[in-house]
């Protein structure tokens, strides 16, 4: 073989190597940006579940504490009105 046939060929497998590289380095690229915004959406998925779990929560104690509020109303009006011996009656 001639010396410039085994540059060539030299050049012809170093070129490759390169495209090699740089297209490796290119699709790890990409890889890592989409691994970064499905992370982003998955984070902002839960953050809106966690507050929509909190305002669920946040409303259930306000019902909760509104039902015991009236049954303590209730039971303030029925000892006014009937004193404190008409609700031992029913024990």
């Amino acid at each position: 073989m001639t010396s410039k046939r085994r540059r060539s060929i030299r050049n012809i497998s170093t070129l490759t190597i390169l495209f090699g590289i740089v297209l490796l380095c290119f699709i790890w690229s990409g890889m890592y940006y989409r691994i970064q915004s499905e992370q982003q959406l998955e984070i902002n998925s839960a953050i809106k579940e966690i507050a929509n779990y909190a305002r669920a929560f946040e409303e259930h104690t306000v019902r909760a504490i509104r039902g015991l509020d009236q049954i303590a109303l209730f039971l303030k009006y029925r000892a006014e009105r009937d004193g404190l011996a008409a609700l031992r009656q029913r024990e």
